[in-house]
């Protein structure tokens, strides 16, 4: 009796352990699929040629991990156009790595996030995720965030 009064206090402690674990780790995943079709583009088709219809499509997984002052996230993506990629290819270009930085939050005022990034300055007019193209844009960079005020989650922030 006493061995399964331990053996099941283990189990919660560590179950208890597993979830503190679990509640650190996220993931996300984006499914993207956009048909178009061209008939001319800047100028009416020509008799001889017919109305083209393509469809793309994007699927991404992300996974953010945090830890104490450390947070990593990494994000994998393929994005093709259906009928275009040889099923038989033994190289998938398709496939990349869209995102893949680590963020230490030296304060509550001030963090660093090296790695690839997606950056966005001006409301995305300068520089953006171009997230309307299907394979979007990230910058490998180191940026410093510094934020004025602390107190609030909205307060103005400074990126270096």
């Amino acid at each position: 009796m006493m061995k399964k009064i331990i053996a099941a206090g283990f189990l919660i402690s560590v179950s208890s352990l597993m979830n503190a674990q679990i509640d650190s780790l996220k993931m996300n995943l984006d499914l993207r699929t956009r048909g178009e079709l061209d008939n001319g583009y800047k100028t009416l088709i020509s008799d001889e040629k017919s109305t083209e219809t393509t469809i793309s499509s994007r699927v991404r997984l992300g996974i953010d991990y945090y830890y104490k002052n450390l947070e990593i996230y990494m994000s994998a993506q393929d994005v093709r156009t259906w009928g275009e990629a040889s099923s038989t290819s033994s190289k998938n270009q398709n496939f990349t790595l869209n995102e893949a930085w680590a963020k230490y939050k030296f304060s509550e005022k001030f963090s660093l996030k090296l790695g690839r990034q997606i950056l966005a300055y001006d409301n995305e007019r300068l520089i953006g995720a171009l997230d309307w193209a299907m394979q979007g844009r990230s910058f490998d960079a180191l940026k410093g965030v510094f934020n004025f005020n602390s107190n609030s989650s909205g307060g103005k922030r400074c990126y270096i």
